[in-house]
């Protein structure tokens, strides 16, 4: 799903820049708030701990030194081993004092019997408000008994965490230091006023940065969803009829709804939380861990239950959309059904029939959503628990240690705000990382169309199919749809020669269409094969083979368009003169010109608007802009009355000359001026011939279906071009000696 981001890789860094941002910003305006509150808060005294240590060159520490310090007059030091506070022993000095600078010396004596050489003395504050150091000579040599005097400088800490940061140890850093504490943390009302200004400054900033950040990251999540979008188009409308036969309509088009909305709620969660609240929570860390390393650690220890909290709820979660999922594709599978059978609903009074059949695939959605909902509905109040346990324990070592002088009043409210802080993103870390879970499940479904391989592959080498000159061969030709129980076709051999007048005939389930469905390679034979001017059709490109032929169907399928663009899907190309002249041509123009709109006319969802004549009469103008060489009627007049019949049978007449023309015969008529007709029963081809000679075989099929369903017809022989003639033919309507076809 990521690599759909890579068209976008500047729009991408400009997201992650500006997420940086909004973090900085954030961040920076919790951080002001702490030489704001030390400033306001800072006391003219200060506890303090002074650790002093002792060591040789050698760096060991030395036993046997007597210090005596002369204190400033009301000082009471108090001097003893301490070895918990450095981890070394030390000499403790303790106070509280007025916060200023202070010179105390110290008077040293050796009072071991060995000379200490390289004496060195570090002093260690430890506690806030106070730093200390100690000049002592270099390379000072103290014999046994001898005495010296070294310097205590102590004074006020005026080191504030936000000037011990990276950029202030260079010389830029530290003149902006140095005028930050002249100008600013001089004067409390004056440092009250600028850092007030500059946390609404930074929150204006990061406002606006904000908003630019969410338009950019929502602008992405759903250009991607549009590519993404267009490429699963692009599969399904590239498989082959035969996926289509084995597939719910309403799968397919839930993935383009709601497994496609899921992952776009899971893109806009990726890059609208992921990638900013991260950010914010290392900030937030960062700033915690610059105050107090080891209360900042213990908050470390959320993240492992965290870890563990989410990887259990996001197999919960994944699990109940996959299922969720999938019945909201039977949801929109039955929706589709009844809006499409709706007469047959309305007919035969199915409604609550249908209705209770929704509801259960409702209410299984509904039943699986709620399991993912409990899930993440689990996740914030488990991390508010824990949240509360760790602040809870911040608020108690943190106050404590602000007691002690180990924090000044800042330095607990930011560390206080920071863990705080660091809490918010973890919960909308949680959640996006729930809508990805989600995402994950519609990406699933939506990849798998995306790379289900086409069935219908055209070789490398595959030729362009031009005009057929000579003949379309089926040799050995055996088919068998996927889940039927046998071959529907059965070593079909026949040759059909350019410009020759087929029509095929047979009872429902011989296999007729399958015949002509292989023509245009909507399937594939599984053994032998279909030529095309002496090439295998699998050698030719699909593209180039499809435009030479003209389809028209029983059931003729129109869009839910004009008239003008569904003829025109004929030719897309096609003038107006053209389009008008098809229709002409077809006898559609009889009742179009007679339509308020005319060719703009809306003809509704599959043609609703429009009588079974005038469908099947734009569907045979939609075959003659085309103007093929192959000319496939599959039927086309089985469910028309007989005025429309008419009609169509004139348009193919004046069509079909000169065209190699396909006609799974219906009406007698047809028959009569076929120059072949072939009787196919059980997937196989019984008989060849035309209809003389064919009825003149006592016995056969076509002989049979002719007495059965034309018994009462009187035909009168008037003379034609075709092998049977013409004939006048006065007969009720009936049947047709092909029947149906369901295979």
């Amino acid at each position: 799903m990521l690599g759909y981001l890579l068209p976008y890789k500047l729009r991408v860094v400009q997201v992650v820049v500006l997420s940086i941002l909004v973090a900085v910003l954030q961040i920076g305006s919790l951080g002001a708030m702490k030489p704001l509150f030390d400033t306001l808060f800072a006391s003219e005294e200060a506890d303090f701990k002074l650790a002093l240590q002792i060591t040789d060159a050698a760096g060991n520490n030395v036993d046997g030194l007597r210090i005596r310090p002369e204190m400033p007059e009301g000082w009471r030091p108090r001097l003893k081993s301490e070895s918990r506070l450095l981890e070394r022993d030390a000499l403790i000095l303790e106070g509280r004092r007025k916060v200023t600078e202070y010179h105390i010396p110290l008077m040293l004596k050796n009072r071991t019997k060995e000379p200490i050489d390289g004496l060195q003395m570090k002093a260690q504050v430890v506690g806030h408000g106070w730093q200390a150091s100690i000049d002592v000579p270099d390379h000072l040599v103290l014999d046994p008994g001898e005495k010296t005097q070294v310097m205590l400088n102590l004074g006020p800490d005026r080191r504030d965490p936000l000037f011990r940061a990276p950029i202030f140890k260079t010389a830029a850093g530290r003149k902006v230091e140095a005028w930050l504490e002249d100008n600013v943390f001089q004067n409390k009302f004056k440092a009250l006023y600028i850092i007030s200004a500059f946390i609404l400054i930074a929150t204006f900033l990061k406002s606006g940065v904000g908003y630019s950040k969410g338009f950019w990251s929502n602008w992405l999540a759903r250009r991607t969803s549009m590519d993404i979008r267009r490429q699963l188009f692009d599969s399904i409308i590239s498989q082959s009829v035969a996926y289509f036969d084995k597939r719910k309509l309403g799968h397919i088009i839930s993935r383009f709804t709601n497994s496609l909305n899921q992952m776009n709620k899971g893109m806009t969660a990726l890059l609208s939380e992921i990638v900013l609240e991260p950010l914010i929570l290392l900030g937030a860390l960062g700033l915690a861990f610059s105050i107090n390393p080891r209360l900042a650690g213990l908050g470390l220890l959320i993240f492992p239950f965290n870890a563990v909290l989410i990887q259990l709820t996001g197999r919960w979660i994944r699990r109940s959309t996959d299922r969720s999922l999938r019945e909201r594709a039977n949801m929109v599978t039955m929706l589709q059904k009844s809006i499409e059978g709706i007469r047959i609903v309305k007919a035969f009074v199915m409604e609550e029939q249908q209705r209770e059949r929704f509801d259960a695939a409702n209410t299984e959605a509904f039943r699986y959503d709620m399991r993912g909902a409990r899930a993440k509905s689990l996740v914030q109040p488990v991390v508010e628990i824990f949240s509360a346990i760790f602040v809870v324990a911040f608020l108690l070592l943190g106050g404590i240690a602000v007691l002690r002088g180990h924090m000044s009043p800042g330095d607990f409210v930011v560390f206080y705000a920071s863990m705080l802080a660091c809490y918010s993103p973890i919960k909308k870390i949680n959640n996006a990382v729930g809508i990805i879970q989600e995402a994950i499940s519609g990406a699933d479904d939506v990849f798998k169309e995306i790379d289900h391989v086409p069935e219908m592959i055209e070789p490398p080498d595959a030729v362009e199919a031009e005009a057929l000159h000579d003949r379309i061969e089926f040799r050995d030709v055996t088919f068998q749809y996927e889940r039927s129980g046998g071959p529907v076709l059965r070593g079909i051999n026949v040759s059909i020669r350019h410009g020759e007048f087929i029509a095929l005939v047979g009872p429902s389930g011989a296999g007729k269409s399958t015949f002509v469905n292989l023509i245009p390679r909507f399937y594939d034979a599984i053994g032998g094969a279909v030529m095309f001017d002496g090439v295998d059709i699998r050698n030719l490109k699909l593209d180039s083979l499809r435009r030479q032929i003209g389809f028209v169907t029983q059931d003729p399928i129109l869009f839910h368009d004009t008239i003008f663009s569904n003829i025109a899907v004929g030719n897309p190309d096609g003038t107006s003169e053209e389009i008008e002249a098809a229709a002409q041509t077809a006898h559609a123009d009889e009742f179009v010109e007679k339509l308020p709109e005319r060719y703009e006319t809306i003809v509704g969802d599959r043609g609703v608007l429009l009588s079974g004549g005038q469908r099947q009469r734009i569907a045979l103008a939609r075959a003659v802009i085309r103007n093929p060489g192959v000319l496939i009627l599959d039927e086309p007049t089985s469910s028309l009355d007989s005025e429309s019949e008419r009609l169509i049978q004139e348009a193919m007449e004046s069509f079909v000359q000169g065209r190699t023309t396909i006609v799974i015969a219906h009406r007698l008529s047809t028959v009569l001026k076929a120059d072949r007709i072939l009787v196919m029963e059980n997937g196989r081809i019984v008989q060849e011939g035309s209809h003389a000679e064919l009825i003149a075989q006592p016995g056969g099929l076509y002989r049979r279906l002719y007495e059965v369903q034309f018994q009462d017809a009187t035909v009168q022989p008037s003379g034609g071009n075709g092998a049977g003639g013409s004939t006048e033919v006065a007969a009720p309507r009936a049947s047709s000696p092909a029947g149906g076809e369901t295979a």
